[in-house]
């Protein structure tokens, strides 16, 4: 492969995961993604993913449930240490959430990346690929997490809620979330695909609200 088309395909996979992460994120607006050729085309949602139309386009809209963190008015409004009612995930002893997909020069082609959090001890491990790379290359590691973020990770939890059961997108990153608590493991996906499942989506407990998780674990892995 050139250099010049390893960096054509590796600024198409920065998009793709950009319009995915965007789309979880509820507001990043437009992201266009460059057109694939024939043989850079993945089947089904292994590319898939949130809000995303096809070209890669974030489309989601805000998140109308209560999704944030109960707050204690006694407190003057500080954010409450417990989740609120109707939080969808209460709490988790591990959890692993998947982004299937993205374009780029191998081994990161339809690769995916995997995150992987323990809350006692909170740490983090991460195995996927570099997508601000050109071209882009494979990464893997772990680390502690700080108080700040072990918290961040818990109440972005909070904000998962039950998602709709009749979208049928294309073009865009699946996104996978499972939770372990005990000998109980809930397997979830974000609600992108929800009326059209297939291969690992099948069987899952379809979300919206995956946004602030997301964007958390795409940034533990950078310096």
């Amino acid at each position: 492969m050139s250099i010049g088309s390893a960096t054509t395909r590796s600024g198409r996979a920065v998009m793709a995961l950009t319009a995915t992460l965007c789309a979880l994120a509820l507001g990043c607006g437009r992201v266009d993604e460059a057109p694939a050729s024939d043989n850079e085309h993945d089947a089904g949602p292994a590319a898939a993913g949130s809000g995303v139309s096809g070209g890669g386009a974030a489309t989601m809209e805000a998140d109308s449930g209560s999704g944030g963190m109960a707050t204690n008015t006694a407190n003057g409004g500080a954010a409450s240490t417990e989740p609120p009612k109707d939080a969808l995930i209460q709490d988790y002893e591990t959890l692993t959430l998947e982004i299937l997909g993205g374009y780029g020069p191998e081994p990161c082609s339809n690769d995916h990346n995997r995150y992987t959090i323990t809350k006692t001890p909170a740490r983090v491990s991460w195995v996927g690929c570099d997508y601000d790379k050109s071209p882009t290359v494979p990464i893997m590691g772990e680390r502690a997490l700080s108080d700040s973020e072990a918290e961040a990770v818990t109440r972005a939890l909070w904000k998962v809620r039950t998602g709709a059961t009749d979208s049928c997108g294309s073009d865009a990153s699946a996104v996978m979330l499972d939770v372990y608590q005990g000998a109980r493991v809930d397997h979830y996906a974000d609600d992108f695909y929800s009326g059209c499942p297939s291969g690992p989506l099948i069987g899952r407990v379809f979300v919206s609200g995956l946004g602030e998780l997301g964007n958390l674990v795409w940034n533990f892995p950078k310096p």
